[in-house]
């Protein structure tokens, strides 16, 4: 277990020096595995810096199945609902502008679960991990790195009751933390991201807030009442 935490600061804080920037790194940045890739100083200013980004695919890549009854929604009502809050973050990040032609960023999520209640371990609330991977017109992969938010502690700071509305939090929080990263890469700082999603959205520099019942059914065009 210590070597796996070893390894996720290693290579979060990797990110952070090869920006040259130093100070602490960030910990919403996890391993991201087979898709890992870390641009170094060169591609961050030559490339990244200034760039147009505009969103590409969103879909899932799952790496640790979970328990259907940890998501009760249909898988495609929270990717649907996860492009959703990323158009939003993107636009009001203003992302589209910059230097042409723009990258493109991709999130697949890795794993999902979204559980009612809430618990003083993190290994057993809501979670929601992704890679984010930029390409640039040519289809190369410039950048990609996982991303972890979750669940805050206590009750009413992440979980609700209705399990068909767990996600509330967690949703737009990735929305806010995959545009904080590629703010980041646009500006060639440092990105500043926690893990906990009642923070990112207490702090929120693109408009997350917290999803409602209304948004959900309109976003995904499913009937909340049929599935508990």
């Amino acid at each position: 277990m210590m070597k796996q935490i070893h390894k996720t600061l290693v290579l979060a804080g990797s990110f952070a020096a090869l920006l040259s920037l130093g100070g602490c790194a960030t910990t919403a940045l996890v391993d991201g595995g087979r898709g890992a890739v870390l641009p170094d100083k060169a591609t961050v200013q030559n490339e990244l810096q200034g760039r147009a980004f505009t969103l590409g695919r969103v879909y899932l890549d799952i790496t640790k199945p979970t328990d259907k009854s940890s998501h009760v929604l249909p898988d495609d009502a929270y990717v649907k609902l996860l492009r959703s809050q990323l158009e939003t973050a993107f636009r009001n990040a203003g992302l589209s502008q910059g230097k042409q032609p723009a990258y493109t960023v991709d999130v697949a999520i890795n794993e999902f679960r979204f559980i009612e209640g809430y618990s003083a371990f993190l290994s057993s609330a809501g979670t929601l991990k992704t890679l984010v991977t930029v390409t640039n017109p040519q289809a190369a992969v410039v950048a990609s790195q996982g991303l972890y938010v979750g669940d805050a502690f206590g009750p009413g700071t992440g979980t609700t009751s209705e399990r068909n509305m767990a996600h509330r939090f967690n949703i737009p929080a990735m929305a806010e933390a995959v545009t904080k990263l590629v703010t980041a890469y646009k500006q060639a700082s440092k990105p500043s991201i926690r893990p906990a999603s009642i923070y990112l959205l207490k702090h929120s520099s693109y408009g997350m807030t917290v999803l409602t019942k209304e948004q959900t059914k309109r976003i995904t065009g499913i009937n909340l009442d049929d599935y508990r």
